[in-house]
């Protein structure tokens, strides 16, 4: 519980992403992979439960191109 509640907090306030995009690894892993210039195809789930549904729709959570840019 501990753990997610960090997560969240480290979420909500940038923390999150600033670590995440400014890690060598990840900045490295992106620009090999081309990622700010792939196409994203949003596919939707019939089959998911409402609890899923909200996890998945919470865009905090996802990758958004460009935004490691914000974070050099």
């Amino acid at each position: 519980m501990r753990i997610r509640v960090g997560l969240q907090k480290a979420i909500e306030d940038g923390s999150f992403n600033e670590l995440f995009y400014s890690h060598p690894t990840t900045k490295k892993i992106f620009e090999l992979a081309n990622i700010a210039n792939r196409l994203v195809i949003d596919l939707d789930n019939p089959f998911l439960t409402k609890k899923t549904k909200v996890i998945v729709n919470y865009s905090k959570l996802w990758y958004r191109p460009g935004e490691e840019t914000l974070h050099k």
